[in-house]
């Protein structure tokens, strides 16, 4: 990102609006993840002593 983290505003600098934006586009995909039941891969680590699917 070539933005600025922090920009002007009305009462003086402020941060920038496309960090809350990233922020909130997280929070988004997180949740959309957890409703579709998507397991997190970097999470879930294949163990040696569970038994493999066929």
């Amino acid at each position: 990102m070539d933005e600025p983290l922090v920009v002007t505003g009305k009462t003086g600098p402020v941060t920038n609006p496309l960090l809350v934006e990233a922020r909130l586009q997280g929070q988004v995909a997180a949740r959309l993840v957890a409703s579709l039941r998507i397991p997190d891969e970097s999470a879930v680590a294949p163990s040696s002593d569970a038994p493999s699917r066929p």
